[in-house]
């Protein structure tokens, strides 16, 4: 019998969010810190290449003052950011934040 878990973002506190061009990307990306105490990075960055597009989560190491890499999604047609241009003047951010939400609930899954 597979045994589901139901993930919730409550208690979770965004720090930031940024939303920005660069280059040839389209770059978002969310810092939440979660009730234990957890920053987590949330990126996603759709080039004009599909190869180079991404789509990871991140925890910070208090210790090591750095960033560690806890998860990564395929850049496939399944993130509602996949169809965004980078020649598009202002696309619309809420898919981004609606794969940012994904990947979050990733992460709580990977650290719980």
């Amino acid at each position: 019998m597979k045994k589901t878990t139901t993930v919730t973002t409550k208690g979770c506190t965004q720090l930031s969010a940024d939303f920005a061009q660069r280059n040839q990307t389209w770059e978002y990306r969310r810092t939440v810190k979660l009730p234990n105490g957890t920053k987590v990075r949330l990126t996603l960055q759709r080039n004009a290449y599909d190869f180079q597009s991404h789509a990871y989560s991140e925890a910070f190491s208090p210790t090591d003052l750095r960033w560690n890499r806890i998860d990564s999604v395929p850049f496939t047609n399944a993130l509602c950011c996949f169809n965004v241009s980078y020649v598009e003047k202002l696309p619309d951010v809420t898919k981004f934040k609606a794969d940012a939400k994904m990947l979050l609930k990733r992460a709580l899954m990977v650290l719980a």
